[in-house]
């Protein structure tokens, strides 16, 4: 079930920005997709440093919270991840 689709997309003709939950994906896809995420470069978690497993469990934390949700954009076949709030905010 797709919960959103978010904005037209400047570089397509369609809506390309899908928000998903969290527990339509596999245990696997989820742990990979979120495992992917953390260790991308540029994911700051301020001063204290944290390990690739407690980034893990604090963003899994969120989703299962329905505080973060996931985003899939077909045109570029990437996902991420946005706040609850965010997605609130600009529909």
């Amino acid at each position: 079930m797709v919960l959103y689709s978010v904005q037209h997309c400047e570089q397509c003709e369609s809506s390309c920005l899908l928000i998903r939950l969290y527990n339509e994906l596999s245990e696997d896809a989820l742990q990979a997709l979120i495992e992917d995420f953390v260790t991308r470069d540029g994911t700051d978690y301020g001063e204290d440093e944290k390990s690739t497993q407690q980034k893990t469990e604090h963003l899994l934390a969120l989703l299962k919270a329905g505080k973060l949700l996931i985003t899939y954009n077909e045109v570029t076949e990437s996902c991420g991840f946005v706040s609850k709030d965010e997605v609130a905010n600009n529909i």
